[in-house]
């Protein structure tokens, strides 16, 4: 369950991986803090609700938990994905794959998602990056014009 923030343009990925490395930095930079961006509102949507569901006791937890209701982001009840929800650069630096990294550790992150035909979703990666989506293009568009033009 992931997503990948990148630079699409082939031509341009071309031209960039010309460029000294040095010179390509603030590229990479804006595609890692994209990413960073993306990850930071998933954990955020998750810690801080709004949280509108039923009440109920973790199994294993003696503590109460109000669930998510549909729609909103998935309530945190262990903390597990939250703990896998990672950032991880592609080897060139010109994209970066945001999400659950590693299903197996958290093989619910679909489920919560897309849903299932029980439960309707709890969307945290979409909503997560459409919030972002515009600022992120904007500041790779700004950092390839920057590199470009000092090229």
């Amino acid at each position: 369950m992931k997503l990948k923030v990148k630079v699409e343009d082939s031509k341009l990925v071309a031209q960039l991986r010309k460029l000294p490395a040095k010179t390509v930095l603030p590229v990479k930079e804006a595609v890692r803090m994209g990413a960073e961006a993306v990850r930071n509102t998933m954990l955020e949507g998750m810690q801080r609700g709004p949280h509108s569901g039923r009440f109920y006791r973790v199994p294993g937890y003696s503590k109460m938990y109000q669930a998510s209701a549909p729609g909103e982001y998935p309530a945190v009840a262990t903390g597990n994905l939250i703990a896998n929800i990672n950032v991880e650069m592609d080897k060139d630096g010109l994209s970066a794959d945001i999400g659950v990294l590693d299903t197996a550790r958290v093989d619910y992150a679909a489920y919560l998602e897309y849903g299932t035909r029980n439960m309707e979703a709890r969307p945290f990666i979409a909503p997560s990056f459409e919030a972002n989506e515009k600022e992120i293009k904007r500041n790779i568009q700004n950092a390839v014009k920057k590199v470009l033009s000092r090229g």
